[in-house]
């Protein structure tokens, strides 16, 4: 049936030109997934090989020479239709003269067992985690041309009839029968071999290696049937696997494509894998040694813009909401049930991995899974390894970058640098000191509240100032609002940078996600370095969120989660002793320890009793609100934040 279109925002295109390759894969139920055939020729393939069309789309030129197949398609069904664009629409869609014709829309076919696609076989290839899909597709075309007989792919290896891998092939995915083998990503080997020799199947695994014998050696002669299996791109075998975990389809997506690239770019040194939804978490958690941690519960919408709206209406400002206050607090409590559930995971399936976490609010999260679960975890961020650079170069002493000495310790976005040293041991805090009063003095500028902190308190923190500004009673008083402007405080500036954020993102997403020759530049960001540091045994120096077992800073309790310096070597992570704090560090630092703690205690109990007992100890929410609007408050917050927080009562 031929339809005639004058746009490609026609719906009845979306598998054309709206749906990503995930969607038309459809991995939940594949009987209802699509893929799109390119060519006369491969939608020829496809109808040889009993695919069901669902659409073509063609220009009008191409007609004539499609004759047939739109004869063989209308045969089929006479109301499939035949879409009609014009050139220029097809040419956006493409970007490119649609010079093979047609594009076709078939449902997908009903995949084959292992058994169904090697009946009769004497050679089939195994393709282990081939992750290029033009490669996909090019190893069947040249399997069809050699007489294999049928192609197994691993659980990793990239999908043979995605667009690309199809067109390459020039429909030979139809051709050859094919199947998935092996139940895990990680290991496919432990099911699949065993499979293959129960089907009477010797295996021989097709490597350059020192004890490799010649595809002539007379023992594979003898072998009546044989499946040949070929490593992944590179190596071959693969150095080591990454495994992405997300609840969010289109978002693993994006983290998938960028990683491949950037992998293809430096030499794949790692396999690819990708999990979607809580249901297939522990198969992404297998065998791991490294668990890297960063998720937002409830995302901006709707639950950070909750933790500010709502206390807002009492009165109640805020900055960044992430770490401490009352935002903070209801971060800690809808984060926290989500870890438990990936530590009893992560006992089940990789008893033995390293939890890196950078999820806020740092310590709590941290101190609850050092505390109440077996998960070797430490808490990782960026604010130590930048915080002397920052100043320094904030007070125009860049030339005492080079060789300083530093020690930090204290609690997580409010730890202290405790002391500061040129290359030749001279003291920079006397200069520093005087500087940073200075600048308060003469200008507004964005570090404002620390280096308050330094005139009064003696110490730098390691945290931003707008960080530091809720964290204490100090800063943010509705009795008091010229402070805001002294101070140069931005209320709200969180959720203005994610306001900002989600659109930066979907401006240079595009970009991103197209950019083949994507690259990287190595970070300050701990988490590689420790890896590297475990696995090569070479030393390293960190500051770590850990629990402070041994009082490794003296005036807190050992239940506390503190930030401190850490060797990390080939066994492990290993924190120092630091000892007593100046007394009014340790003290400001207790104030929000409190709080910490009685969030744990919270998270534990699942009572709204204990929550309160956070908030009315949380300093900067006890300096503006009565017991009674914090009650009140924290109701109003629970119900909210609805099934994110309904565990509570």
């Amino acid at each position: 049936m031929i339809v005639r279109i004058d746009t490609l925002e026609d719906e009845r295109l979306d598998a054309y030109a709206r749906l990503t390759e995930a969607q038309l894969r459809n991995k939940l139920e594949p009987e209802k997934g699509i893929f799109i055939a390119e060519s006369g020729k491969v939608i020829e393939r496809a109808l040889e090989g009993g695919m069901q069309p669902l659409s073509l789309l063609m220009e009008e030129k191409w007609l004539p020479s499609m004759a047939s197949i739109v004869e063989r398609i209308e045969q089929i069904d006479p109301t499939i239709p035949v879409f009609v664009a014009p050139h220029d629409e097809l040419q956006k869609l493409c970007g490119f003269e649609l010079t093979r014709g047609a594009l076709g829309a078939f449902r997908r076919p009903r995949p084959k067992s292992v058994a169904e696609a090697c009946e009769g076989a004497r050679v089939v290839a195994v393709l282990e985690d081939i992750t290029n899909h033009t490669n996909v597709g090019a190893i069947f075309r040249s399997a069809a041309a050699l007489g294999v007989d049928a192609v197994l792919i691993t659980p990793a290896c990239y999908d043979p009839l995605y667009r690309r891998a199809v067109r390459v092939s020039m429909g030979t995915v139809f051709q050859i029968p094919w199947a998935r083998i092996g139940e895990d990503a990680h290991d496919w080997a432990q099911t699949g071999i065993p499979l293959l020799h129960e089907l009477g199947f010797a295996t021989a695994a097709l490597a350059l290696s020192d004890n490799s014998v010649s595809l002539r050696d007379e023992k594979l002669k003898e072998c009546e049937k044989i499946a040949l299996v070929l490593g992944t791109e590179g190596d071959g075998l693969a150095e080591s696997t990454i495994a992405l975990y997300d609840i969010d389809a289109q978002r693993l997506e994006d983290s998938r494509l960028m990683l491949e690239n950037l992998n293809r770019n430096c030499g794949n040194k790692a396999r690819i894998e990708a999990y979607l939804g809580v249901e297939n978490r522990k198969d992404a958690l297998r065998g791991a040694n490294y668990v890297v941690n960063a998720i937002q519960v409830g995302l901006y919408d709707p639950c950070t813009i909750t933790d500010f709206e709502v206390p807002k209406k009492y009165g109640l400002r805020q900055t960044i909401a992430d770490t401490l206050g009352i935002g903070g607090i209801m971060r800690a409590l809808r984060t926290i049930p989500v870890l438990e559930d990936f530590a009893r995971d992560m006992e089940e399936v990789c008893p033995d991995a390293l939890f890196l976490n950078y999820t806020n609010p740092m310590a709590m999260l941290s101190g609850y899974m050092q505390r109440y679960t077996g998960v070797q975890t430490v808490g990782l961020c960026h604010s130590v390894q930048t915080c002397s650079q920052h100043l320094l170069e904030s007070l125009g002493m860049e030339d005492k970058l080079e060789g300083r000495k530093e020690l930090i310790a204290g609690i997580n976005h409010m730890a202290w640098l405790l002391s500061i040293q040129d290359k030749d041991g001279n003291d920079l805090y006397p200069e520093i000191k005087k500087r940073a009063k200075e600048k308060n003095a003469a200008e507004k500028h964005g570090d404002m509240v620390r280096f308050d902190y330094i005139d009064k308190l003696g110490y730098y923190c390691t945290e931003s100032s707008e960080h530091n500004a809720e964290y204490n009673c100090f800063y943010i008083k509705k009795n008091y609002p010229e402070l805001i402007e002294r101070f140069n405080i931005p209320l709200d500036e969180y959720p203005r940078r994610c306001v900002n954020q989600i659109k930066g993102w979907k401006e240079m997403s595009e970009k991103l996600l197209s950019d083949t020759e994507l690259s990287h530049e190595r970070s300050k960001e701990y988490a590689s370095y420790i890896m590297e540091s475990v696995i090569t045994g070479a030393p390293l120096q960190i500051g770590g969120n850990v629990l402070n077992t041994g009082h490794l800073i003296e005036d807190f309790p050992e239940q506390a989660c503190v930030e401190v310096p850490c060797l990390v070597n080939g066994t492990g992570v290993h924190p120092t002793y630091v000892g007593h704090l100046p007394p009014v560090l340790a003290a400001m630092n207790m104030t929000n320890i409190n709080t910490q703690l009685l969030t744990i205690e919270a998270a534990r109990t699942r009572k709204k009793e204990d929550i309160l007992r956070a908030v009315m100890l949380e300093p900067h929410t006890a300096a503006e609100l009565s017991i009674d609007d914090m009650a009140k408050m924290i109701d109003e917050l629970i119900e909210a934040h609805g099934e994110y927080m309904a565990m509570y009562h």
